[in-house]
């Protein structure tokens, strides 16, 4: 009873918060992180970016598949869903522009003649390790699946490697 108590509480704050809290269905349903927002420029006066990941953190079962879908208002625009260290998530507007990991995970897509949807250091085919990365390129793919393959009780940070403020993670459950 505490347990659930516990979830209940966390969701309603989560809600309250305008943070997005998705559970893994047992019914089946896939977990879904969708991009969304839009974006706007003008030269000299404006540029503004509302794009972001929602749910901001969701949880998946080990073994389970993740669906990541562009939703979001800016029909040209790739992201990324890839896996940093939390350390390597930029906090502020300078680290945004400067992320390291983030130019070293799009020279991994973006690095040879064609543009890879799965970069895996790992070679396990899943997402569990900083690194790895999938890709949904306009004109391409408009959604994309991969398995979480981090043991439970591991969090994963991930990022939009092209849009660093673009945030997340994953709470691996049993």
């Amino acid at each position: 009873m505490k347990k659930v108590l516990t979830l209940a509480i966390a969701v309603a704050m989560a809600s309250a918060l305008g943070v997005g809290v998705a559970l893994a269905r047992v019914n089946g349903t896939t977990p879904t992180v969708r991009t969304l927002g839009d974006e706007s420029f003008e030269p000299n006066v404006l540029i503004q970016a509302t794009l972001h990941f929602s749910p901001m953190v969701i949880d998946v079962p080990s073994g389970g598949t993740l669906r990541f879908i562009k939703q979001d208002n800016a029909p040209d625009e790739p992201h990324t869903l890839s896996i940093v260290r939390q350390d390597q998530v930029p906090a502020d507007v300078e680290e945004v522009f400067n992320c390291t990991a983030c130019n070293r995970i799009l020279n991994e897509h973006f690095g040879g003649s064609t543009p890879k949807l799965r970069v895996d250091p790992d070679g396990d085919g899943g997402l569990n390790t900083p690194g790895d990365s999938i890709l949904i390129l306009p004109g391409v793919n408009n959604s994309i699946t991969a398995t979480v393959t981090a043991p439970a009780g591991t969090t994963l940070h991930f990022i939009c490697a092209i849009h660093g403020w673009m945030q997340g993670e994953i709470k691996v459950t049993g």
